[in-house]
């Protein structure tokens, strides 16, 4: 756990969040263990950089927020998730990590290799079996959400891969 890094993050996640979307982020919680969120959206990226090193970004984002978000950014006049919603959370999501990546001065280029949406039982054994590196929790007027990043690496895999097939 590299406290530089940590701090980076939640400095620039919740500045890109309020450049976006007029967000007010607050820590919560500097080392969040997958404590329940209200109907949240799961949604799992990995990334590559240009030496081959993987590392996942997930992030849980309470329904209400997802739409605020999506909403604020695209303004899309929905109040329900359906599949444009969700197309337009990833690629929020998306813009973030990116915004996050680019402030990184020492980062190399990076782009998406794999994605996927979790459901809460699959979250809850993802974090009963691991807690990621680097896993926080934010929360704001209009709901909560989580950041978790670490390295992708075989284990994470095989973690995910199980929780995934116990469907």
């Amino acid at each position: 756990f590299n406290l530089d890094l940590a701090s980076f993050i939640i400095q620039e996640l919740t500045h890109v969040t309020k450049q976006l979307a007029s967000l007010e982020l607050n820590l919560m919680n500097m080392h969040y263990t997958g404590e329940a969120l209200v109907k949240p959206v799961h949604y799992h990226i990995v990334y590559s950089d240009d030496k081959g090193t993987q590392w996942f970004v997930q992030t849980s984002i309470e329904a209400k927020l997802v739409l605020y978000m999506v909403n604020k950014l695209f303004k899309l006049p929905t109040h329900r998730l359906d599949a444009m919603m969700m197309a337009a959370l990833k690629q929020v999501v998306r813009q973030i990590v990116y915004h996050i990546g680019v402030s990184k001065k020492d980062m190399n280029d990076f782009y998406v290799t794999e994605e996927f949406v979790l459901s809460d039982r699959e979250i809850g054994e993802v974090f009963e079996a691991h807690c990621p590196q680097y896993s926080m929790l934010f929360h704001s007027e209009q709901g909560c959400l989580t950041f978790c990043a670490d390295v992708w690496d075989e284990q994470a895999k095989a973690r995910y891969c199980q929780c995934r097939q116990a469907k």
